[in-house]
């Protein structure tokens, strides 16, 4: 009974702080007020992983079919949500600029790689 002791203290105590704390927010709310604005903040991992990343992960290519899918899936929930805006991370100094590589998807002239 002694081992089990500190480990029912330290429960306890947890237990006393966590009483005490201020109540902490639950989530995002369901529906936002028609006031309020409404951002969704969607983050990726480098899909052509030059290796400059801080995190080295091992993935699946995104030019498989299954992966395509899940990609297809992704923008259509996306354009389902149907955004006022869109800011995407891509560096200035590159000379095509985002608008005209998106104007190239649009139309399916732009070659598919393993870039975001």
């Amino acid at each position: 009974m002694p081992a089990v002791r500190p480990l029912l203290l330290a429960c306890l105590a947890a237990r006393a702080l966590d009483a005490q704390a201020p109540e902490r927010p639950t989530g995002f709310p369901a529906v936002c007020g028609s006031q309020e604005v409404q951002v969704l903040l969607l983050g990726t991992y480098h899909f052509a992983n030059p290796g400059r990343d801080v995190v080295a992960l091992a993935v699946d290519d995104v030019l498989q079919p299954s992966r395509q899918a899940q990609l297809d899936e992704l923008t259509a929930r996306l354009a389902a949500w149907a955004p006022d805006r869109i800011a995407v991370e891509w560096p200035i100094s590159f000379t095509d600029s985002a608008r005209a590589r998106y104007a190239r998807y649009r139309t399916n002239t732009l070659a598919a790689t393993r870039n975001e």
